[in-house]
Formats: structure tokens, sequence, C-alpha cells
């Protein structure tokens, strides 16, 4: 009877095991987080040797002879003050840039349209581009850059100000001025956001804001429009967030781990993955599916 019983209970643990691990190998391959010196998913890391503590992350597609080719771009940490950015190919790594004015930068964004990066640097107050005629910093006084996100249907660049007492979400349209003329979007009521990303198929900006131990996860319309809480927390420092069409990613520090919550029914987070050795920083969402600009609320300049 007792060893008929602990059959039984193996067998049911090993089910339930199974179907916790079909669940999350089949829902978040398609999401990489930088950790370390790798970026990985669900099934499968790619190693960066001589990378320190990847930060920021992002990707987007290329055609390659007629083939469709996921592109990394991630930055990296450096004692030093060099900063170093890294491009990802087939798995071929290759350093880009290396900015000797800071030690990290935290979010990353690529413009198809102009063939940019952009990069945030808090600790020296700037947002750096990187493109075909060179680099360009812009110096943000008073302003403490972090989340970045671009919209290639209206060349928009998206970033967060963490400055203290004046956080803030803005927008900037490529080819239109400078950096410094940044719109505000959403300036009241926010703390500390960070995380930007924009959910390609409802056309809406989410962030994560942090007030002391507590944080929401929050979203508007391109335009600012339409504010709301999608979940608030406690307990918790997340640093990255990724939108997918069902799912909300988003990275905590003092959790050293990866949530997730259905965008359908965000009341109950789920743990991804938990970390030991390392926190989990950037995230971003590899999309197979081509992005539609119709559902767009487009940011009015002045």
């Amino acid at each position: 009877m007792t060893s008929t019983y602990l059959v039984k209970a193996l067998y049911l643990r090993l089910l339930i095991v199974s179907f916790y691990l079909a669940v999350i190998h089949a829902s978040s391959p398609d999401v990489w987080i930088s950790v370390g010196k790798r970026l990985e998913n669900t099934v499968d890391e790619i190693s960066l040797p001589d990378a320190s503590y990847l930060t920021g992350i992002t990707s987007y597609q290329i055609e390659d002879d007629g083939k469709p080719e996921v592109v990394f771009l991630a930055t990296d940490t450096s004692k030093r003050g060099d900063a170093p950015v890294y491009m990802i190919r087939s798995n071929n790594v290759s350093k880009i840039y290396e900015d000797e004015t800071t030690t990290y930068f935290e979010s990353i964004g690529y413009s198809k349209n102009t063939d940019t990066i952009y990069l945030t640097s808090p600790s020296t107050k700037s947002i750096i581009s990187l493109g075909p005629k060179g680099s360009n910093t812009f110096k943000m006084e008073g302003m403490r850059p972090a989340g970045l996100v671009v919209d290639t249907c209206t060349s928009t660049v998206f970033w967060s100000n963490t400055a203290r007492g004046s956080g803030s979400i803005m927008a900037w349209r490529e080819n239109d001025g400078s950096l410094l003329q940044s719109k505000v979007l959403v300036g009241k009521g926010l703390s500390k956001p960070r995380g930007l990303s924009l959910d390609p198929s409802t056309g809406q900006i989410y962030w994560i804001d942090q007030v002391r131990n507590k944080f929401s996860i929050m979203r508007a319309l391109l335009d600012g429009s339409k504010v709301e809480t999608v979940l608030s927390g406690e307990e918790g420092e997340p640093f990255s967030l990724a939108v997918t069409p069902s799912w909300i990613y988003w990275s905590d520090w003092s959790k050293a781990a990866v949530y997730r919550i259905d965008k359908s029914n965000p009341t109950k987070p789920e743990v991804v993955k938990k970390y030991k050795s390392s926190k989990p920083n950037g995230i971003t969402h590899v999309s197979n599916q081509s992005v539609s600009c119709d559902s767009r609320s487009p940011v009015t300049f002045p």
C-alpha cells in the first residue's frame, strides 16, 4: 500500500512539473532576458564572454538572403568608465560602440526608419544616438533618462525621466529638431518611471513606476491619453518590461526573477524563472508578426 502510494505521488509530481515546463517553454521562447554575461530565453542562450554585466537589450528583424534574421543589441557595464554596446547576429557577437564617459547604459532602442540606435545614460543625464553619420550626445539638464523605446510606425522616440520630483514620460520625433525639444506625454503622478515598452497590437505604451518598495505597471495611448494602472505590486523592484500580444513580462531586481501577467486578466503574476547567481536585467520580445500601424494614436508636436 505504501509503495503504491509513493509511486502514484511521484507520478503526479512528474506530471505537474512536466505541465509547468511545457507551459513555460511553449509561451515564452520569444522573450529574451539579459542576465550576467548572456542573453537567454526558456530554451536557448547566447553567451558574451567579454561582457561584464549586461543591462539593456532590444531586438529587431532584418532580411538576409530573403530569410528573416533576428538582431540583438545589448548594453554592458564597465567600472573603468567605457561602457560598451554589442550587436548579436546569428550568435556572432561584435562590439559596435564604447563610451568613455559612462559606466553603463540603462536602455537601448533601435529605429529602422533612420538606422539609428538610441541609448540612455542616467549617470551622465544623457541620451546618445548612433546613426549612419556618427554619434551624438544630448545632455538632458535637470532630467535623468532611463527607459527608452522607439515606435517605427510614427518614428517617435519615447523615453522616461526619473529625476527626483519630476518623473515623466517623454516623446521626441526623429528628424524634427533636437532631443532637447522632447514633449512631455505624462508629467503628473509619476515617481520613477522606467522599463518602457510598446504594445504593437494595441498601439499603447507601457512602463513601470517605482515608489519605495511599491511598483505599478502602467500604460497609455501613444499621445499620452487614457493613462491607467494595469497592476500594483509590493516588495518588488522591476527593471525592464516587454509586452507580447497576450502577456506582459518584467524582470525584478529585488526578487531576482522574471514575472508575467495575462493582459486580459492582469491580476495574478506568474513566475517565469528565478535566478540564483545574477539578477535579470533587460527584457525584449522577438515578434514573428508584422507590425500594424492602424491602431496608432500619433503624438502631436508643436
